[in-house]
């Protein structure tokens, strides 16, 4: 099945043409590698993914939703996480104040939310019809609606608590580091630790789908070969659709299931990633290694 499906989308900045005509698709519970050397449109594609930049033409669905014109916050509320290039954390906080604001938008908590308010209003409207004969009885039936609305918001914020809770635990299990320095500011984290943070954060919003933006630019190969094993995990043991943007093309490649290799803001390939790897005429002429 699909999860995400990119057609035909073009991308101008100004008079400079970022993105011609891409098709791509990337299957759910999948990763999806993004090859293509500087300038070749690879962080852009991601950026125009998440709503960051808006396509001149083409379309982008995201399980059968058309999200082209859709909000950053919307679009993250339906399930796509964005980690930049760059990292983009906070190095005034903690390693936990981070992954809080992370936790910020959950959408499955946003919905649960909203439907008990609504099914507190109907109630509340059903009893103030009842209540229209007499005072008391109104009085009884506002009283009683006002007791269950605090009792569903306590339980909601118990719920949403317990939910981070849990959903840090997970961040910490796949970054043990992160656990370790979680009462550091950011500001003390190596290069490393700091790309570790970034996934963290992302993944504390529960997203089903993540796009990465050369989560191992500037990194030891010790350390990308640590984030490469997360990513692998992610989608073997939790079904993460992962859409990888990479200039390290053999890292890329080793744990992707399909490759897509940009060249000035063109499709040129669109395959199997063990195929791709396995052609040196191709990875010689695109790729470089």
């Amino acid at each position: 099945m699909t999860a995400l499906e990119l057609r035909d989308v073009t991308v101008r900045y100004g008079a400079v043409r970022a993105l011609s005509d891409v098709t791509l698709t990337a299957a759910k519970g999948a990763i999806t590698a993004v090859l293509g050397a500087n300038g070749a449109g690879k962080s852009t594609l991601l950026r125009t993914v998440s709503g960051l930049v808006r396509p001149v033409s083409g379309s982008i669905t995201y399980n059968g939703r058309t999200i082209t014109a859709g909000r950053v916050e919307d679009i993250s509320r339906m399930g796509l996480a964005h980690v930049p290039e760059g990292r983009g954390i906070i190095t005034e906080l903690t390693v936990e104040e981070n992954l809080r604001l992370g936790g910020l938008i959950r959408r499955q908590g946003r919905k649960a939310t909203a439907s008990r308010a609504s099914r507190a209003a109907e109630r509340s409207e059903a009893m103030s019809r009842e209540g229209r004969g007499g005072g008391r009885t109104e009085e009884r039936a506002q009283r009683g609606t006002s007791e269950h609305v605090t009792r569903e918001a306590t339980a909601s914020r118990a719920s949403r608590a317990a939910e981070r809770s849990e959903a840090m635990s997970t961040v910490f299990e796949l970054f043990p580091v992160l656990y370790e320095r979680r009462r550091r500011t950011a500001t003390t984290l190596s290069g490393g630790e700091r790309q570790m943070l970034a996934i963290g954060r992302a993944l504390m919003c529960r997203p089903s789908v993540l796009l990465l933006d050369e989560p191992s630019l500037g990194l030891a190969p010790r350390v990308v070969a640590q984030i490469m094993t997360v990513l692998r995990r992610l989608r073997d043991e939790s079904g993460y659709t992962v859409l990888l943007v990479e200039q390290n093309a053999r890292s890329a490649l080793s744990i992707a299931d399909r490759a897509v290799v940009l060249n000035l803001g063109e499709v040129v390939i669109d395959d199997d990633a063990h195929r791709i790897a396995g052609d040196d005429q191709l990875r010689r002429a695109y790729l470089g290694f």
